[in-house]
């Protein structure tokens, strides 16, 4: 009788998160699982999808975050996982497909597509460590105070095969193809195409930046992060709304040249780790006469991976559409 009560206690209490979870979301969400804990923060910037039997865990009370772009979706029995202290983010018209894991830390840019039956983990276990032990009470020993995390990266525009699993610290580069049954770890470049065990078969386009680049289609894979658009073929201007990567070519150069739209949102201009400005609007054009050197050590460590490539990020005051025609290092 007492195995019963509780039984129908567990049953409603998933009911009531899931009801909870959708009204307070506004997004479609049939037969949602949430166990052993919250997720602190959520955020989904609208017209999101969840399929049946999807389950967001999170197993601490410590602060974890899960956050979906516009037009993002999971399909059915994908499971969100969010030990201590992590989070995951999927960017813009992210399409997750059926009984995926996400572990950990896990950024996934806008515009990637994950095949079923994915794994990825920020995580591991641990049998190495004190071998004479068992592997459970190993993982005891080490992940006592915190959850130890070499955080994912997917940038945008990847295609991730059936049944790949990435393990912890992966950088997977914008434009990848990950074959089906592939083993990812750490950095893979742009525009590369990767099967078995991280290797590269091919690429599907060789990312050799210019000094200068313009909005014809051309150059879409330069303008790295921020840029994504469902429909980039018919946009006049390459925009973004918050942060707006984009890669250049190596070498030293005297001048930057930025022209374009930000409507009257005060911009803040880096080239590498160099701060040119803060706080100027973009009207046509900006010029720039830049030093010999321009510095890395504040870069983040996913753009460090991009180098001796020339990296300008253009980040807005306000969440605001930003347009640009052209870059061009002089």
């Amino acid at each position: 009788m007492k195995g019963l009560i509780l039984h129908i206690i567990q049953i409603f209490y998933y009911k009531l998160s899931r009801l909870c979870f959708v009204i307070l979301h506004g997004i479609a969400a049939p037969q949602l699982k949430i166990k052993f804990g919250v997720i602190n923060r959520c955020h989904f910037e609208g017209k999101n999808r969840i399929g049946r039997n999807c389950k967001f865990i999170s197993d601490s009370a410590t602060q974890t975050r899960f956050s979906m772009g516009k037009y993002s979706w999971l399909r059915d029995n994908v499971e969100i996982n969010l030990p201590a202290a992590t989070n995951i983010i999927l960017g813009q018209n992210v399409s997750i497909q059926d009984n995926v894991t996400l572990i950990g830390d896990i950024s996934v840019g806008d515009g990637c597509i994950f095949a079923p039956s994915i794994f990825a983990s920020s995580g591991s276990h641990y049998a190495f460590n004190f071998p004479h032990l068992s592997i459970r009470e190993q993982d005891r020993m080490v992940l006592s105070k915190a959850f130890v995390s070499e955080p994912i990266r997917i940038d945008e525009d990847c295609w991730i095969g059936y049944n790949v699993v990435i393990v912890k610290g992966s950088h997977i580069s914008r434009g990848c193809v990950v074959g089906s049954g592939a083993r990812v770890s750490g950095y893979i470049p742009p525009y590369s195409v990767i099967v078995g065990n991280n290797v590269e078969l091919k690429k599907r386009l060789h990312f050799q930046p210019p000094s200068s680049i313009s909005s014809d289609e051309k150059d879409l894979p330069y303008f790295y992060e921020g840029f994504y658009s469902k429909n980039a073929l018919k946009q006049k201007y390459r925009t973004f709304s918050k942060i707006g990567v984009i890669i250049l070519k190596e070498g030293t150069y005297r001048r930057l040249v930025i022209s374009g739209n930000s409507n009257k949102s005060n911009l803040k201009i880096v080239l590498n780790d160099k701060i040119l400005s803060n706080g100027e609007i973009l009207t046509n054009q900006l010029g720039y006469n830049l030093d010999t050197d321009l510095g890395i050590s504040n870069l983040p460590e996913y753009l460090k991976d991009l180098l001796p490539n020339n990296i300008l990020r253009i980040i807005a005051s306000e969440d605001n559409q930003i347009s640009i025609s052209n870059v061009s290092l002089i």
